[in-house]
């Protein structure tokens, strides 16, 4: 059984969500994984460990480098992404989202060896009754799809030279990239608007720094699991200090209560523009 060993800000959410997105990748790879937090002399990490492996972030990360981003469509629509996304049609009968559009049509990974990895959390449906919240923090900019977003993301991992590459099997989470666009799950790259001096929305073709592996792996790892929402611009969310399978952390994310040591956390949001995104600014531990 290989083992990965890197270092994670636990009141960063973004990396605690894609700690989790990590094990799913490795699940989804056919690898029985565990992982959980440590302490180590002051400085947070997670612990990931997989069998078939011997390094899990770097398979992780060979996975992502080579998949295609591909959108999923219902058979009976003519949907086109105008960032030139390909657009499966699924011929099932039953569809995720009732009312499917472009921007937020599932996305799937796809692996050379058939293995394939879904990003789909901000596609499901919000109401009064519904279950979980979609975490949804971006807005519609201009109609730009997930999976645009996504195969942004990828490539701007891509495009890194070959020391900052091997540098992320190590610290994936603190590789810095410039990208154009993300879900905005890492709050070192976000901004809040303050009406004064200029802002990124107002300049075309604008790259901001930010940390692609945060962004990709944390969209994965809320597939199966969410922070606890407490309001549109609050949430609560939980790490586990055990090792855990993955069937078990995705639980623990969302500070349910645990037979493991577990910390919990609260985020606070504030609004970015009129165009519903949101951005994480605030994060504090609950003692």
């Amino acid at each position: 059984m290989g083992q990965s060993r890197i270092p994670v800000d636990l009141r960063n959410p973004g990396q605690v969500f894609a700690c989790l997105g990590l094990m799913e990748v490795m699940e989804s790879l056919g690898s029985a994984v565990c992982g959980g937090f440590e302490n180590d002399n002051g400085q947070a990490k997670f612990v990931i460990k997989a069998d078939k492996t011997y390094s899990p972030v770097g398979t992780a990360l060979d996975f992502l480098t080579c998949a295609k981003v591909v959108a999923i469509a219902p058979s009976a629509n003519e949907f086109k992404d105008k960032s030139g996304v390909t657009i499966d049609r699924l011929d099932e009968m039953v569809f995720p989202q009732a009312e499917p559009k472009t921007s937020i049509l599932p996305v799937v990974l796809q692996g050379r060896d058939g293995a394939s990895v879904s990003i789909s959390h901000f596609s499901e449906a919000v109401s009064q009754t519904a279950i979980r919240d979609n975490c949804k923090f971006w807005g519609g900019a201009a109609g730009y799809s997930a999976a645009a977003r996504t195969r942004d993301l990828i490539s701007a991992f891509i495009q890194l030279d070959g020391e900052l590459k091997r540098q992320a099997v190590n610290d994936p989470f603190n590789v810095p990239a410039l990208i154009s666009n993300g879900f905005r799950l890492e709050m070192r790259r976000d901004y809040v608007a303050i009406d004064v001096g200029f802002s990124p929305n107002e300049i075309r073709d604008m790259d901001i720094t930010g940390y692609p592996l945060v962004e990709l792996f944390a969209a994965i790892g809320l597939e199966h699991a969410r922070p606890r929402k407490i309001s549109r611009l609050k949430y609560h969310y939980a790490v586990w200090m055990n090792m855990l399978p993955t069937s078990l952390a995705r639980v623990v994310l969302g500070g349910s209560n645990a037979i493991c040591e577990i910390k919990r956390f609260s985020m606070e949001l504030q609004l970015v523009n009129r165009g519903g995104d949101r951005s994480i600014c605030f994060v504090y531990e609950e003692l």
